[in-house]
C-alpha cells in the first residue's frame, strides 16, 4: 500500500461522522465488546476520539489547493506590476536614449519576451533592471518619470521572491500533508473496523443496535452472503 492509498473506499466526512457516533456509543455497550474481545478497554471510546482529533488536525486536500490557488493568483497580481514597471522604465528609457539597442539592452529589452510570464526567471530579472536603473536613475528621472517607480523594484523584487518561495514551498508540503492526513484517517478506519465486526457477531440479532456500529458501505457496494465478516 502506497503512503497516500486509504484503506477505505468511503468518504472522509462519512467516515469522520461514524467515527464519532461509534465514540459517543461505545461506552454504553463496552461490557458486551469486552466480554468478547478482552483488547476493548476502557480507553477505546477515548482512542477513537483521540484519531478523529488527529484527522481534524490535518490539512485538508482542499485547503492545500485553495492556498496553492491564492498563491498563484497573488504571483499573476505580482507578475503584472513587474512588467507594468518594466515598460514604465523602458519608456523613459527609450526616451533618454532613443535608438540605442545597447543600453536598452541593459534593461533588459533583449531579454523581456523570455520572463514576462515565468517568475523564476522575472526575479533575476527585475535585480538587473534595479541595478541597471540606479546606473541611471537621474537620467531618466529628469526624463519625467517618477522617482517612486524606480524606488519601489527592489521591494517589487522581494515580493515576488518571497511569494514565489512560499508557493513552491507549499507545493512540497502537499504531498506530505496529504500523506498525514491519510495516515490519520487509516488510523481512525483500523479503530473502526473491529467494532464493525465484532457487532455483526454479537448483536447478529438486534438491527438497530448493529447498525450504530457497523461501517458505512461505499454507494457502489452490496452487501455479499459471502461476506461474514465484511467491513
Amino acid at each position: 500500500m502506497g503512503k497516500n492509498e486509504r484503506k477505505f473506499n468511503i468518504a472522509d466526512a462519512k467516515l469522520m461522522e461514524h467515527g464519532e457516533k461509534v465514540a459517543a456509543q461505545l461506552p454504553k455497550d463496552l461490557v458486551d465488546f469486552s466480554q468478547f474481545d478482552s483488547t476493548i478497554v476502557e480507553s477505546y471510546p477515548a482512542s477513537i476520539k483521540e484519531a478523529i482529533a488527529e484527522v481534524t488536525s490535518q490539512k485538508s486536500n482542499t485547503l492545500i489547493v485553495g492556498k496553492i490557488s491564492e498563491l498563484t493568483d497573488k504571483l499573476h497580481t505580482i507578475m503584472g506590476k513587474c512588467n507594468s514597471t518594466y515598460r514604465t522604465v523602458m519608456f523613459f528609457v527609450r526616451k533618454v536614449f532613443p535608438n540605442n539597442e545597447s543600453i536598452a539592452n541593459q534593461f533588459g529589452a533583449n531579454k523581456i519576451a523570455k520572463v514576462r510570464t515565468n517568475q523564476s526567471l522575472m526575479i533575476p530579472f527585475m535585480d538587473m533592471l534595479n541595478q541597471s536603473v540606479i546606473k541611471f536613475k537621474d537620467q531618466i528621472i529628469a526624463a519625467g518619470c517618477q522617482e517612486s517607480v524606480l524606488t519601489g523594484i527592489p521591494a517589487l523584487q522581494k515580493e515576488l521572491l518571497d511569494t514565489n518561495t512560499a508557493q513552491e514551498q507549499f507545493k512540497d508540503s502537499k504531498g506530505y500533508e496529504t500523506e498525514a492526513r491519510v495516515a490519520a484517517l487509516n488510523n481512525l478506519y483500523s479503530k473502526l473496523v473491529p467494532l464493525s465486526q465484532i457487532a455483526q457477531i454479537i448483536y447478529a440479532d438486534s438491527p438497530a443496535r448493529l447498525g450504530m456500529y457497523i461501517l458505512p458501505r461505499p454507494a457502489s457496494s452490496t452487501p455479499s452472503n459471502d461476506d461474514l465478516l465484511s467491513e
